[in-house]
């Protein structure tokens, strides 16, 4: 059995930069090849438009994060009158989530969450690759500002230390 290929039409100038829907501005293209494509133009330009579709396509956020992280964007730097901030707090008071809702909650909010296959896929890809260092120079930018938890960075930790005893020959 045939795996199905989708396609999706892509702008080569996204819309929110000025692009167009003319044929011209629109190129198909598979829905990894997407979402790469979104992960390029998001490290180059850094807009966040790009980097929610990349993490959309990629499978690594889904809707309801992309639309709470759109919301969030969309009124940064806004200032909202004494009235329209008693309403927003009313529509949240009262809420009640299930258990089922929570854990959804907080998966949707870490992007990083993700299956030992989907990490062996990604590593596997990664092999061999060198990268250049204004590549290197924008992801560090791009890392910086997120908080991670004592135990996350053990873990990064052990991974450094495991990663240097291999290539120094050691056993770890």
């Amino acid at each position: 059995m045939s795996k199905r290929i989708y396609t999706h039409k892509h702008h080569i100038i996204p819309r929110h930069a000025g692009g167009s829907n003319d044929p011209s501005n629109l190129v198909e293209l598979t829905t990894e090849q997407h979402a790469l494509a979104h992960k390029k133009l998001f490290f180059i330009y850094g807009r966040w438009q790009d980097e929610l579709a990349y993490l959309g396509l990629s499978g690594m956020i889904g809707k309801e994060e992309i639309i709470r992280r759109t919301t969030s964007e969309a009124n940064k730097g806004k200032t909202f009158s004494e009235e329209t901030r008693q309403k927003m707090s009313a529509a949240g008071k009262g809420r009640v989530f299930t258990e089922e809702h929570k854990r959804n909650i907080s998966k949707s909010s870490n992007p990083y969450i993700r299956t030992p296959e989907h990490n062996a896929m990604q590593s596997a890809k990664q092999k061999g690759k060198k990268f250049t260092e204004e590549y290197k120079r924008k992801l560090s930018e791009a890392k910086k500002g997120i908080k991670r938890t004592e135990e996350t960075k053990r873990k990064i930790s052990e991974a450094g230390k495991k990663r240097w005893a291999k290539k120094k020959g050691a056993v770890v």
